[in-house]
């Protein structure tokens, strides 16, 4: 074997990768438009070609041997078209103009060598893939079998001498020649991907800061903005990013109303590396001073004792604003409460006086204690002591109200006896029973049971509940009470077979001053406050209250306290 025909294979091998080195360099970051790309690429191939073709090994006068069939042939495989035939035709013409015996067969090898390259990237699944080592070597068997093939066109028995010269080396040398040019080139195609895909999601990522509509920053902690994003520069009263980055120089005097409120927020940050919802008030760059809420977090990223801080932000101006009205209306709300709740019972007061002078008046004119009055008289002294006591009973709805929304109401409880209860209840209701016809009824799956409770607000809870079962039930029905133990709690339910309450107005009866018949002429008459007492009442005892009711066919109030 010739070895300067070996040394001078390798040196031009060596001189091709070395060219492709800088092909790389060159044409990486290369941004111009592809088909222009293609054609300028191809030049340049052209011109390695020929780079490749002015060193050469001679084996005689006018017959060169070169590395450009590794060239063309992995240009072919791995750029494409246009590449490959401009330079193909770049060198084609070069070797054209070198002449000699050998022209005929240097651009027979350069044009088989393209059209493999072409084929074989054609039917290798269209660079799916990155072509592996072995794919490669066995395509540089097969293009330099088809090199040592054309070698045929040079007149005989010329060729058969020059075959069997250069198959060794050839075999030797190309096949790995081509295999680390097409390394070469994967290793460059696999960072164009990766870099390619790096600035398409950089341009994601960009675009969705750019768009968000949540302001995000970066500060460093020298009280410098270093980055925001549009939403940010708007929230502070800037046009852009870089406005906001140029006014706000230092932002612990700039931004913060408060200058303790940035003190604040570092130290949360030092301590705990992060601060979440911290709500503070800032000076927009045109002095508009405006709530934001952050969530922050300190970055890895240190520059000696400096560190950086990123985190979002949102305006929260309106919502404070109506945090704001809303707190005022409460207290106005609290005091127009108050100063009902002191007019009531104030008026109340007013009113008793008078009040208990007429009905105590009444009571001695029909106990005749002055002398006799006839029957007209007696008549409408009771009717004057009847109204008297109705309107007491007003006056101390409204009075228990006040007490109760002033939270002025006692709850005193004591050991009292359940069944006892009710019969002093009862003898109160029974008259009322009686006008009416009504058949009453009282079951107990209990005797004699005592629990803690305030007795004179139980009592009131079963006469508001009975009043309203009586006064809502047709001559000759119905009302019965039922009581039993359930889960270590006392359940007393009143029913009725009355007129019923709509569907629609069960949840809004137990409102003050709400009643289910509310037309002014209604046939029934009350305050519509007992319902609201009795459902206060029975939430001072830690219990609940519930009512089941069809219309025409009677109600049931259930309500349960704890033993």
């Amino acid at each position: 074997m010739n070895t300067d025909m070996l040394i001078a294979l390798v040196n031009n091998a060596a001189l091709l990768l070395a060219i492709g080195v800088l092909y790389d360099v060159l044409f990486f970051n290369m941004d111009m438009n592809t088909r222009l790309k293609s054609v300028v690429v191809g030049i340049f191939i052209g011109i390695i070609g020929i780079a490749l073709m002015l060193n050469p090994w001679e084996l005689s006068p006018g017959l060169f041997f070169d590395t450009r069939t590794i060239l063309l042939s992995v240009v072919g495989l791995f750029f494409g078209f246009i590449p490959t035939v401009v330079g193909a035709i770049i060198v084609s013409s070069h070797r054209i103009y070198q002449g000699g015996i050998g022209a005929t067969v240097g651009i027979a090898t350069t044009m088989s060598s393209v059209i493999l390259g072409l084929l074989w990237r054609r039917f290798h699944e269209k660079l799916q893939k990155l072509f592996g080592r072995f794919d490669l070597y066995i395509f540089g068997i097969l293009v330099h079998i088809v090199m040592l093939v054309c070698m045929l066109l040079l007149p005989w028995p010329f060729a058969f001498e020059v075959i069997s010269r250069i198959s060794f080396p050839v075999m030797l040398i190309y096949p790995i020649g081509t295999v680390l040019l097409g390394t070469l080139l994967n290793n460059q195609l696999s960072r164009k991907g990766t870099h390619t895909a790096l600035k398409e999601n950089e341009a994601k990522l960009q675009n969705f800061i750019d768009n968000i509509p949540v302001g995000m920053f970066r500060i460093s902690s020298e009280r410098k903005v270093i980055q925001t994003n549009p939403e940010m520069a708007r929230i502070l009263g800037t046009d852009t990013p870089e406005q906001a980055i140029s006014y706000f120089e230092i932002i612990g005097d700039q931004l913060y109303v408060d200058p303790n409120s940035y003190k604040e927020l570092l130290n949360i940050l030092k301590t705990q590396g992060h601060v979440e919802n911290f709500e503070y008030e800032v000076l927009r760059a045109d002095g508009k001073p405006i709530w934001l809420l952050i969530n922050a977090r300190m970055s890895d990223e240190l520059k000696g004792n400096t560190f950086m801080v990123d985190g979002f932000a949102l305006d929260i101006t309106e919502r404070k604003e109506i945090e704001i009205a809303l707190i005022q209306a409460k207290i106005l709300a609290e005091e127009s409460s108050r100063i009902k709740s002191e007019f009531l019972a104030n008026m109340s007061h007013e009113l008793r006086t008078p009040l208990n002078s007429v009905m105590g008046f009444s009571q001695i004119l029909i106990d005749k204690t002055f002398g006799d009055l006839n029957e007209k008289q007696i008549i409408y002294a009771s009717n004057i002591l009847n109204s008297g006591n109705h309107l007491l009973g007003v006056i101390n709805d409204v009075l228990d109200i006040s007490k109760i929304e002033s939270g002025n109401m006692k709850y005193e409880p004591e050991k009292m006896n359940v069944q006892e209860t009710m019969d002093e209840v009862m003898v109160l209701m029974e008259p009322m029973i009686k006008k009416k016809l009504i058949k009453f009824e009282i079951n107990m799956e209990f005797e004699n049971l005592e629990v803690y409770a305030d007795k004179i607000k139980i009592k009131q809870i079963m006469y508001n509940l009975l009043s309203n079962a009586i006064k809502f039930t047709p001559q000759n029905g119905k009302v019965w009470i039922n009581s039993r133990i359930v889960n270590d709690n006392i359940q007393i339910s009143v029913s009725d077979t009355g007129i019923g309450i709509p569907l629609n107005e069960q949840k809004t009866i137990f409102d003050s001053f709400k009643q289910v018949d509310s037309a002014e002429n209604r046939v029934y008459g009350g305050t519509g406050l007992g319902l609201t007492i009795v459902k206060h009442y029975v939430e001072m005892h830690s219990g609940e209250i519930e009512v089941e009711s069809e219309v025409g066919k009677g109600s049931t109030f259930k309500f349960t306290m704890p033993l």
